[in-house]
């Protein structure tokens, strides 16, 4: 585990409690796009931390991975129509 794991294990379960990743990088003195990196090398260890609007928390259930899954993938589509879009300038 950890040290965003283990922050996020003892401050936010749930998500009634998410913290936005400008708190979580003024706790740890890193930009938010280190929180980022720190998020996603956590879960691709398989670290149950799950994402808001409002946030990053753990997740308290099995609904909690669900949508942030969704949420995930649907960055993923925007991403790739994005791609598109530019391919679509260079033919």
């Amino acid at each position: 585990m950890d040290v965003i794991e283990k922050y996020l294990r003892e401050n936010s379960i749930g998500r009634a409690k998410p913290i936005c990743s400008r708190k979580l990088a003024a706790v740890f003195g890193v930009p938010t796009t280190t929180i980022r990196h720190m998020i996603n090398k956590e879960r691709t260890c398989g670290s149950p931390i799950a994402s808001c609007q409002s946030g990053y928390y753990l997740a308290s259930d099995r609904e909690d991975i669900v949508g942030t899954i969704q949420s995930l993938r649907g960055h993923i589509h925007k991403m790739e129509s994005a791609i598109a879009g530019l391919e679509s300038y260079l033919n």
